[in-house]
């Protein structure tokens, strides 16, 4: 049960409607392919650790690919681009990542034998991680999406929503740059994230607007957002910052380490139990969770959840 589908040294390919349970797809090597109105879901229980095989779906060294409209769950990274160059991940959800370390993503982008990848764009896109969900399937997530070696990154209309975050992991974050990238984010919303909503760091450049990050009140909660290692950092309209402490400062709403930001004192920064925090969090709108490939336990259903959860 490694790839359902390999797509390898292929040139303007088409795959709409499809769906594999326990395998992933890999495009590699090949241009202009479409992967659309699909499910992937790797829902295997008992696979010890990680490897390049596990991932939902992985692009490699590929120009010009795309997967829209689709749903992929329960693999150690759930989508993968390594060396690619035009990467398009639009109205897609997806959901619960297996990890472990150094995988555990829903999206994941590094380096491929020294070459990078650019022109990335996740637009219309939905990550759930739920730790608290019953069922046969470890849960294990690091960084939300992880944006590491890629030039020309953006991020438009995206939630990504954790939920008990006590049960799980208490590193990661909603967002990470990191490696020197470069990128814009343009509505990014981060609700329950542990340990921080977004970071920049190791020489990354990136600008946000439009962005909501709550934290949530947990002991493996830390912040909203972080800039640290040389990052260049501009927050520009509408930053919406809510952390665990009132004070800001290491637990707070944003923390700055040797790193240059500008725009933090025009952002809105509070304590995320204030009634500010959860009429923010009231605004959300949630998409309809997808099928996943088996039934979702009552509980994953967003109408339920709590905002002393979030």
């Amino acid at each position: 049960t490694d790839f359902a589908l390999q797509i390898k040294n292929c040139q303007d390919v088409v795959v709409d409607g499809f769906e594999f349970f326990g395998g992933g797809i890999v495009v590699e090597d090949s241009d202009n392919v479409s992967l659309r109105n699909g499910l992937v879901s790797r829902n295997v229980a008992g696979r010890p650790g990680w490897s390049d095989a596990e991932a939902g779906v992985r692009f490699l060294h590929s120009t010009n690919v795309e997967l829209t409209g689709s749903v992929v769950a329960y693999a150690d990274s759930l989508i993968r681009a390594e060396a690619c160059e035009g990467v398009l991940i639009e109205g897609c959800f997806t959901y619960n990542p297996r990890g472990p370390f150094p995988r555990g993503q829903h999206f994941q982008t590094w380096e491929f034998d020294g070459e990078r990848s650019q022109d990335i764009t996740i637009r219309n896109h939905y990550s759930l991680t739920d730790f608290g969900a019953p069922g046969p399937f470890d849960v294990m997530q690091e960084d939300a999406m992880n944006f590491g070696m890629a030039d020309n990154i953006l991020i438009e209309n995206v939630l990504n929503e954790m939920r008990g975050a006590e049960f799980g992991s208490s590193s990661g974050s909603g967002l990470m740059f990191e490696g020197r990238s470069t990128g814009r984010v343009d509505g990014f919303t981060s609700i329950g994230q542990a340990n921080a909503g977004f970071g920049i760091s190791s020489g990354s450049v990136v600008s946000f607007d439009n962005v909501l990050s709550i934290v949530p009140q947990s002991p493996t909660a830390n912040i909203a957002g972080f800039a640290w290692q040389n990052a260049i950092v501009t927050l520009g309209e509408n930053i919406r910052l809510y952390g665990t402490k009132p004070d800001g400062g290491a637990y707070g709403d944003w923390w700055t380490g040797d790193a240059i930001v500008s725009g933090v004192d025009g952002t809105v920064r509070g304590h995320s139990n204030s009634l500010d925090a959860e009429a923010a969090l009231d605004s959300v709108v949630r998409p309809p969770i997808p099928d996943v490939g088996f039934e979702l336990p009552e509980a994953s259903d967003p109408s339920e959840a709590e905002v002393s959860d979030a």
